[in-house]
């Protein structure tokens, strides 16, 4: 399915109105590719606030015609055991190939956004205080955005706060980010489940929300770890114990099926249930998966994100707005809701 050019300009027209009526806020963008954290980038000498890949020229996102897959098509891509290593780094390569303030702040104005708050994931055995710093120098300087921090000390509570500590002490954090499939986190597992413990502990006491992947990760090289962050095992731990924001981002359906979607909407409504610090973030999900979140969970319980820049945030977006048509909502309140009352009230409420 095609949403034509002019639709496309409608609905960011429509969400630049709604940012110029109230602050919005985008709760899932990645500072640089998260993933695989292998590209390597450079100044760029024409454009300030870009980085880039050596000898990929930057242009300004131009949207046009967007085409959005519908559950046919999406079943198809998760039937596939796994995406081919080579392929994956060429899609990070070009979704990637620039980094830096200007090249967020360039989508952020054509989607009416106002602050986006930046969430790294920390592989085992890479160095936290390296890609902290990494993140802080590019986007440090720019009010336009909040950070998260991942931590890696998840051996004790104690641990934790010192790290968590240690970084806003240095900068402010907005968040707290964990992501059980990269981080190779068996949240199945005694250990696992420990390690979260911990970190909602770390949570309570430095008074910070978190941020939790939730779904499958088809990209990563170990099978059994691309599911640690099953929504069905996600359910199994008691958030409300962190007494601060939790966002499953995803709302828990990352790469998933439709029937695999169907099937997790009761599961995500008795975590919701049971856990009433709990929302849901709505990035990287296709409109079908979008169309059936969206019509069945609480819009109380749901935050805008864009996972950009895996996907551009324009078209993150266009497609929120795309669905709440389809599904006949109120398309400008709910996504004044969706982007600007619900994370303002929940994650960005203090001043930091």
């Amino acid at each position: 399915m095609m949403i034509s050019r002019s639709r496309v300009e409608a609905y960011l027209a429509m969400a630049q109105g709604v940012g110029r009526a109230q602050p919005l806020f985008d709760v899932h963008v990645s500072p640089y590719e998260v993933i695989f954290c292998e590209l390597d980038y450079r100044p760029n000498p024409e454009h300030p606030g870009v980085h880039s890949l050596e000898g990929t020229p930057y242009r300004p996102p131009r949207p046009g015609p967007l085409r959005v897959e519908d559950a046919e098509a999406i079943d198809a891509v998760t039937e596939r055991a796994e995406v081919p290593k080579k392929l994956s780094t060429m899609m990070m390569r070009k979704h990637y190939a620039h980094i830096g303030p200007r090249v967020v702040a360039d989508q952020m104005a054509l989607s009416g956004i106002g602050k986006s708050l930046l969430i790294p994931v920390v592989r085992p055995g890479s160095d936290p205080a390296e890609q902290a710093r990494l993140m802080f120098d590019l986007y440090g300087d720019d009010p336009r955005f909040e950070f998260a921090y991942c931590p890696v000390s998840l051996g004790s509570e104690a641990r934790a706060v010192e790290e968590i500590r240690g970084v806003t002490a240095q900068h402010p954090l907005r968040a707290i980010k964990v992501n059980a499939n990269i981080q190779g986190i068996d949240v199945a597992s005694p250990g696992g489940r420990s390690c979260l413990e911990h970190l909602m502990a770390a949570c309570r006491v430095t008074a910070l929300p978190m941020i939790v992947h939730g779904g499958i990760s088809r990209l990563l090289k170990h099978p059994r770890g691309r599911a640690f962050a099953a929504l069905g095992t996600l359910a199994s731990i008691p958030w409300r114990d962190s007494g601060t924001p939790v966002v499953i981002s995803h709302a828990g359906m990352f790469g998933c099926s439709s029937a695999q979607v169907a099937a997790l909407l009761p599961v995500l409504e008795r975590l919701l249930s049971d856990n009433d610090n709990v929302m849901v973030d709505i990035s990287g999900l296709s409109v079908p998966t979008l169309c059936a979140v969206l019509g069945r969970i609480d819009g109380a319980r749901v935050v805008f994100g864009s996972d950009a820049l895996y996907f551009p945030q324009w078209s993150a977006v266009v497609k929120v707005l795309h669905a709440l048509d389809l599904l006949g909502m109120p398309v400008q309140e709910t996504f004044a809701m969706l982007a600007g009352t619900n994370p303002a009230r929940h994650l960005f409420s203090q001043e930091r």
